[in-house]
């Protein structure tokens, strides 16, 4: 009797395992499938600076009876998708788990093309994924009149301005409106500078996390480099060196932030072994060019110039944030989105210009999935 219950009970434990293999498999596919349907559902495609998602997504969240008038969104850095002789360079899910080409920034070399918005990089759509873009993004492809300005990141911020101008001329060709222009990061810089020049072809502007002034924040990644998931090597300190955009990104001219030096002076960078000058590298020529082409650039956006826009700012203050660093070595930290310091979002003539400001404690990387901060941003368009 022992024998044959015992029998009975083996047989009872294995269907029970079996059972539990079975539903465990179940569940992952039921997972995997879902999270397939949510990707193709919400997938946003580019081509000339228009974005398309599909209709079942748009349908979903109402759009058509919130559409906004044209508008063109502008990411920060890294933010836009880069090819170059027809192959992905910038950003794949590959390049986050295996080593690439380093992104160095070479005018002699084949030019890179912009061929779209970075929104996310989806392990497991929707469940684990990195998505900076992808609310924004998604949304405004339902929209009929909404533009993405796609660029070349590693390049000066005033190298953009021709082509935004064409764009913005094309928009107002196709709409027949002046278009808005929604910006984030350093999206908001080459907005700005264009601003000072093209002054009446916009009608609203929206800036979300723009460092103006900017902190020493971004000095980590000259001294470190910019890890990508495991690829240490696409955007190594010595790439990060080679871009023009790095340079627009630190304090300015006059700003004694580091150690009470002033990084828009090469002998700072000589005298304390900065980036690639700790392994004794000479690239002092190199250097002064960036440093001249960023103070040029900052010039335009510090330069007191009547603009008669309608501003959204929308400023990050709940975040501990790298602001400078002292003599000792040590870091001062303000309130920030984590990579902005909140009183860096604020150009110098935010007092002169016509504003409404929106306080979110979203971190910089997903400001622009944050829904409270698109809910915002949409009521101010319309």
């Amino acid at each position: 009797m022992g024998f044959i219950g015992g029998k009975v009970m083996g047989c009872y434990t294995h269907s029970y395992q079996y059972m539990l293999v079975r539903l465990l498999f179940f569940g992952v596919c039921l997972i995997a499938l879902v999270s397939a349907a949510y990707f193709f559902a919400t997938r946003v495609t580019f081509k000339e600076q228009k974005g398309r998602v599909s209709a079942l997504y748009c349908k979903l969240i109402g759009s058509g009876s919130s559409s906004i008038r044209p508008v063109i969104f502008i990411p920060g850095v890294k933010g836009s998708l880069l090819e170059q002789d027809g192959k992905r360079v910038w950003l794949g899910l590959w390049h986050t788990l295996f080593k690439t080409s380093p992104l160095f920034f070479d005018p002699s070399e084949s030019p890179v093309t912009p061929v779209g918005i970075f929104t996310r990089l989806a392990f497991l759509p929707g469940i684990l994924e990195y998505a900076p873009y992808q609310g924004i993004s998604a949304y405004l492809a339902c929209q009929p009149h909404a533009y993405f300005f796609s660029y070349d990141w590693r390049r000066n911020p005033a190298d953009h301005l021709p082509a935004l101008h064409e764009l913005v001329e094309r928009v107002q060709k196709e709409t027949g409106q002046k278009p808005s222009i929604i910006a984030h990061s350093m999206g908001g810089l080459v907005t700005h500078s264009y601003l000072k020049t093209y002054a009446n072809t916009v009608d609203k502007v929206v800036y979300v996390g723009v460092p103006f002034q900017p902190g020493v924040g971004f000095i980590e990644d000259l001294e470190k480099g910019s890890n990508v998931g495991l690829n240490k090597t696409i955007l190594s300190k010595e790439v990060v060196f080679s871009q023009p955009s790095t340079f627009s990104l630190l304090p300015h001219k006059g700003q004694r932030l580091y150690k009470g030096q002033d990084l828009m002076v090469v002998e700072t960078w000589t005298r304390n072994r900065l980036s690639v000058f700790k392994e004794g590298t000479r690239l002092e020529p190199q250097l002064r060019q960036r440093l001249a082409d960023a103070v040029a650039f900052q010039t335009v956006l510090d330069s007191p110039t009547p603009l008669p826009h309608s501003f959204l700012f929308v400023v990050g203050n709940c975040q501990s944030t790298i602001y400078a660093l002292q003599e000792d070595g040590s870091y001062s930290y303000v309130p920030g989105d984590g990579r902005v310091p909140e009183q860096a979002m604020y150009p110098v003539d935010y007092d002169q210009l016509q504003k409404e400001t929106f306080i979110s404690c979203a971190t910089h990387d997903q400001q622009m999935n944050n829904s409270k901060i698109l809910d915002r941003i949409w009521q101010f368009l319309r």
